[in-house]
């Protein structure tokens, strides 16, 4: 059987091509080392080094098997790390750069629940999402919408259907769309960063229309924005489905839907983090995040018609 300390003396060796080297820098001795060789060869059946007149070199089949100690041995060293975070106490702060929809929608109550789960924990949310991506690189990021650059890991959590809404006011003023082609006749309310004039949608039997919109003459860069404007009765807006529907419940009639039969392209909710090993703190974090998805992101509003 192959045994880790016999994996390490092999890849040292063919590492610096010298077995006193090697001896020296896993301060062994070199019959030691020249043990854990002639073990491995006997376990493989292969000859995994040949002697040169200045150097050992790895054979073919030692080339090969060289790529998998590498692997091997890294698999294990992670494996320790991981094991040893269970002695790690879940405590400090946890930074989350989150997305104002978020936060207002759902977060807000969720993070409530991971304080009181883990007492010697501190949460911060800020909501500046748009800033230096260096500024949350080693921290976790919740978005709506178009992701911003970043190097981290990013995980798609749930698509959200939108709607298009409108104050009664409004409506009383313009009256109702009959299709999505009159939406080029209304005051449309467009989130920042989504210039695109055309507007995708898609109706209950699976038929696609591009349609035309207005330029917006008023525009945010966040949904709870964009929510008081159409609430406000200053144009037509998207708005996702399932935060009109919390908006609703909190503010009866502060808006309503139209063209009910058809949706617009789904928005995308980010989760975001570093690669690599995270903080205890942190991961406990991503699993509460995880764990407490709103019911209504599995439903049909949310990821079909």
């Amino acid at each position: 059987m192959l045994q880790f300390k016999e994996l390490h003396s092999f890849v040292s060796v063919v590492s610096s091509g010298s077995l006193s080297s090697s001896a020296k820098t896993l301060q062994l001795s070199k019959s030691t080392l020249s043990r854990h060789l002639k073990n491995l060869e006997q376990d493989t059946g292969y000859t995994l080094l040949k002697r040169m007149p200045k150097s050992l070199v790895p054979t073919e089949a030692g080339l090969r098997f060289y790529s998998y100690c590498e692997q091997i041995l890294r698999i294990a060293n992670e494996a320790k790390h991981e094991l040893a975070t269970l002695d790690e106490k879940i405590q400090g702060e946890v930074v989350v750069y989150v997305d104002n929809g978020l936060l207002r929608g759902w977060l807000g109550d969720v993070v409530a629940q991971f304080l009181t789960r883990f007492p010697d924990v501190s949460v911060t949310l800020k909501t500046d999402i748009k800033a230096n991506s260096n500024q949350w690189r080693d921290h976790i990021l919740l978005c709506m919408g178009s992701l911003p650059e970043t190097s981290q890991r990013q995980e798609k959590l749930c698509m959200l259907w939108q709607g298009v809404f409108g104050s009664k006011e409004y409506f009383s003023r313009n009256g109702y769309p009959q299709s999505p082609e009159d939406l080029i006749n209304t005051q449309w309310l467009q989130l920042l960063g989504n210039k695109s004039e055309q507007l995708v949608m898609t109706d209950q039997r699976g038929t696609t229309l591009s349609v035309l919109v207005p330029s917006s003459r008023i525009q945010s860069d966040q949904l709870v924005l964009q929510g008081d404007a159409i609430s406000h009765g200053h144009g037509l807006g998207l708005l996702p489905l399932w935060q009109a529907s919390m908006r609703l419940n909190a503010h009866p009639g502060c808006f309503e839907r139209c063209l009910n039969d058809w949706v617009a392209d789904p928005l995308p909710i980010w989760l975001c983090y570093p690669f690599g090993k995270l903080a205890k703190k942190q991961r406990a974090f991503i699993d509460h995040i995880k764990g407490n998805l709103p019911k209504a992101w599995n439903t049909e509003i949310c990821q079909s018609m």
